[in-house]
């Protein structure tokens, strides 16, 4: 996917959130520069007191590079990126937060899909919660037997149904290659993460709890993972399905 620099993104997010309708021309830097001269061409276009779209185009082949479309009223953003003048990717935002459903295309046809609602949902939710109880220390309950509970016995770990759990994060963790970029990008590297998260008696992961980790983006993508898996086998403690508590570790970096 093609992406623009850093520095320009930024800056043609500040012209884009002055909403002032019209062209500009700009160099690698992002200074505004004469069109003869110029790397890209933002064109600013207004929709209504509360929406208007931003196209950006390279300047020199006059090419469409993407187009996004800001409501201020809803906060609601939608993102088009294209590649030799063919959609490549579709992302949608609603209050910063990645939602909907993004779409990634190859050849103008889409190959992959990714839904963001569930893990936004429960990012947000988590946020409110941590907000009530700011200085509480986040704990995750696994159900333990009674002395007096006759299907006491042995203990039989959750299982996850779609083979090793490990593998299929690491490799579902980058298939949104948006974030991987944006993350270099801004200099998120060699972290040290860890995850925590409870399979239930039916095998749904909840209590997902991420550490040493403030990137809101990189901490839904997580949850994305985890909530969109294929369900896990559920733990026993003898014939009595119980909770059983997961917990993931790994230094996040990106390869030379």
């Amino acid at each position: 996917m093609h992406r623009l620099p850093l520095f320009v993104c930024l800056f043609l997010c500040s012209l884009s959130f002055a909403q002032k309708a019209g062209t500009t021309y700009t160099d690698d830097e992002g200074a505004t520069v004469p069109e003869a001269n110029a790397t890209y061409k933002t064109v600013t276009t207004t929709l209504s007191d509360t929406a208007y779209t931003v196209e950006y185009f390279d300047a020199r082949s006059n090419r469409k590079l993407s187009t996004e479309t800001h409501n201020t009223m809803t906060k609601m953003d939608s993102y088009v990126y294209y590649e030799e003048g063919t959609v490549s990717a579709k992302q949608y935002y609603t209050n910063a937060l990645p939602s909907g459903q993004w779409t990634r295309y190859e050849n103008g046809k889409p190959v992959a899909t990714l839904n963001y609602d569930a893990a936004t949902a429960y990012y947000t939710a988590q946020v409110a919660e941590n907000a009530k109880s700011a200085t509480a220390e986040p704990t995750i309950s696994v159900s333990q037997p009674s002395s007096g509970d006759t299907n006491a016995g042995k203990f039989t770990a959750a299982e996850f149904s779609g083979g090793n759990f490990i593998s299929y994060f690491s490799d579902q963790l980058f298939v949104n290659d948006h974030l991987s970029e944006a993350l270099q990008e801004s200099g998120f590297n060699n972290q040290k993460i860890i995850i925590r998260f409870t399979i239930d008696t039916k095998g749904v992961p909840t209590d997902i709890d991420i550490r040493n980790c403030l990137n809101p983006e990189f901490q839904i993508e997580i949850m994305r993972v985890i909530l969109s898996a294929p369900k896990w086998k559920p733990a026993y403690r003898g014939t009595v399905a119980v909770q059983d508590s997961k917990v993931i570790p790994f230094t996040f970096k990106f390869e030379e």
